[in-house]
């Protein structure tokens, strides 16, 4: 989990634990989150998120997660949804 879309290097303030799509709907279950980065997401910050993903990664030959971005007042380019869980809670956007 990142702040943007980083191009290379930017810090972890989470984890993907596990995605599963639901209808048009792309679910992240995320774990080891930053609790500053949690308060954020709780008082509306980052209200828009966005994946990057590999088309081809080597060790699955497919698709793949390069990382889900919390987005501030920039726009995301695709649209679509991803809903998250934090913790064993579900925050819904």
């Amino acid at each position: 989990m990142v702040l943007g879309h980083p191009a290379d290097d930017a810090p972890a303030y989470g984890w993907v634990k596990r995605l599963r799509r639901a209808g048009e709907s792309l679910w992240a279950q995320l774990e080891k989150i930053d609790p500053a980065l949690e308060a954020l997401l709780r008082a509306g910050r980052f209200a828009q998120r966005s994946v990057a993903l590999y088309k081809q990664f080597p060790l699955t030959g497919g698709p793949y997660l390069r990382h889900l971005g919390f987005l501030g007042a920039a726009m995301i380019d695709v649209y679509g949804n991803i809903t998250h869980q934090l913790g064993t809670r579900m925050y819904m956007n």
